[in-house]
């Protein structure tokens, strides 16, 4: 026997990278258990639970482990609901609105000026110039929600805003409205679109049709439509909003 001991038996690199592998999986298995905290916040609740499992296999040892799959789920409050709602219909109005000015600055901008035209857009003249614009621009209903029109239209909806048994959160009127329109209101057949700007619309058709159909933009050339011609459109607009009231109502 010499001076030294004899050398220790290596470990077995196989051996050791799977209680590594282990370690690493438990260390990780831990922290998820750990972050996934359900949580309360003043919009709601944020669970995390656990709805499956997958199986990783250590392609070094053959080694499996079972991992779970998270899933998080987000409920809202009433208000939070509401809030959410109004949130996303601002975005998408917004939106809308930026494709329709876009469009209508496009026909603008790229039609050219024509002084014999009648020089300003005057919508009220175009309007009584132009009847079928206008039994349009009186008929259309708006494709964008509007809370205040909503209660207006529907005062049952509008006294359970105002009724704590009925709103018990305490919401606005018009948060009320959305959440009414988006919980029930649609099943029951009530309307989301109401009366758009006349004067808006007239706009928006001339620059984007009523231009090259030859139409006028104003009076510098008098209207050739008689008043008889003009009490008769008068009358179709009345009795057109008349029987969407008569629906409303229903």
């Amino acid at each position: 026997m010499g001076l030294f001991k004899d050398a220790p038996t290596p470990p077995n690199p196989i051996l050791t990278g799977a209680v590594q592998t282990a370690t690493n999986v438990s260390t990780a298995l831990a922290n998820s258990y750990l972050n996934n905290v359900n949580q309360q916040t003043p919009y709601g609740s944020l669970t995390n639970n656990v709805t499956g499992n997958y199986v990783l296999t250590d392609p070094t040892s053959g080694a499996q482990y079972n991992i779970p799959r998270w899933t998080a789920t987000q409920s809202l409050t009433p208000t939070g609901t509401a809030s959410l709602g109004q949130s996303q219909e601002a975005q998408l109005n917004l939106s809308g609105l930026a494709n329709q000015q876009s469009d209508f600055l496009q026909t603008l901008l790229g039609t050219p000026f024509d002084p014999n035209r009648g020089g300003n857009f005057n919508a009220n003249q175009y309007l009584q110039n132009n009847p079928d614009v206008a039994q349009a621009a009186f008929t259309t209903r708006s494709s964008t929600f509007n809370p205040e029109a909503y209660l207006k239209a529907y005062p049952d909806v509008a006294a359970a805003a105002n009724n704590p048994s009925m709103n018990p959160n305490g919401l606005s009127p018009q948060d009320f409205a959305r959440l009414h329109y988006q919980q029930s209101g649609q099943q029951e057949g009530r309307m989301e679109g109401f009366p758009i700007d006349p004067y808006g619309f007239a706009a928006q058709h001339y620059a984007q049709n009523g231009y090259n159909e030859g139409r006028l933009g104003s009076n510098a050339q008098l209207s050739q439509m008689g008043d008889e011609q003009w009490d008769a459109i008068r009358n179709q607009i009345r009795s057109a909003n008349e029987k969407d009231k008569a629906k409303r109502t229903v």
